[in-house]
């Protein structure tokens, strides 16, 4: 479980840092990402036993969720919407088996939810200023 959370930070982490540091789009660094690890993935089906499907649908995922815009959102901010969407992942695909769909939609919720996060927190943050009362 800890293996597949840090696999999911890495997509989406190595995601944003292809499309951020290097002259490509975010679909062409998404689609560079989810092939190596599928590839990579592959390899290690070959001498071990684990959950390919569970492993590639994360990477997938994840790479959704690197796609964010890097004008932005900070390096950070990106562990923050992966982590959100590895907890919704395992709460919400019990009950939605086929991935046709529900790994984008669940990267977009999770980029909107750490959004929002965000917005609140700099909010509660916010100290009032004193106001100058003139007699």
């Amino acid at each position: 479980m800890i293996f597949s959370f840090l696999f999911t930070i890495l997509c989406s982490k190595l995601t944003f840092a292809f499309h951020k540091n290097y002259m490509v789009t975010s679909v062409q660094a998404s689609t560079l990402v989810t092939l190596f690890s599928l590839s990579l993935l592959k390899i290690i089906d070959t001498t071990a036993v684990f959950d390919f499907d569970l492993y590639s649908k994360l990477a997938f995922g994840a790479s959704f969720v690197g796609m964010s815009c890097p004008k932005r959102f900070k390096n950070n901010e990106v562990i923050i919407f992966s982590t959100i969407f590895y907890v919704l992942y395992y709460f919400l695909f019990e009950f939605f088996p086929f991935s046709s769909g529900l790994l984008g939609f669940l990267a977009f919720i999770s980029v909107i939810f750490g959004t929002r996060i965000k917005l609140l927190s700099k909010k509660e943050l916010r100290l009032p200023l004193k106001s100058k009362i003139n007699l």
